[in-house]
């Protein structure tokens, strides 16, 4: 599924807010299936996987650039 549809699933699972601001990764196609304790763990995932982004957290919202 799209990047920007696994997001918003995210969003849900971890009770915070992710704003993707890198328009390029919408449609990044991203499978899997995750069991990381964190989000910050699972972006790290995508990381290692070839995504090629950058994150910032700042309280409860996480933004990818």
């Amino acid at each position: 599924e799209a990047l920007s549809t696994a997001l918003l699933k995210m969003e849900k699972w971890y009770d915070t807010k992710i704003e993707l601001q890198n328009t390029a990764l919408t449609n990044l196609s991203v499978t899997g299936t995750f069991t990381e304790k964190s989000v910050e763990d699972l972006l790290k995932v995508l990381q290692l996987g070839g995504a090629q982004f950058k994150y910032k957290k700042i309280d409860q919202r996480i933004i990818i650039y």
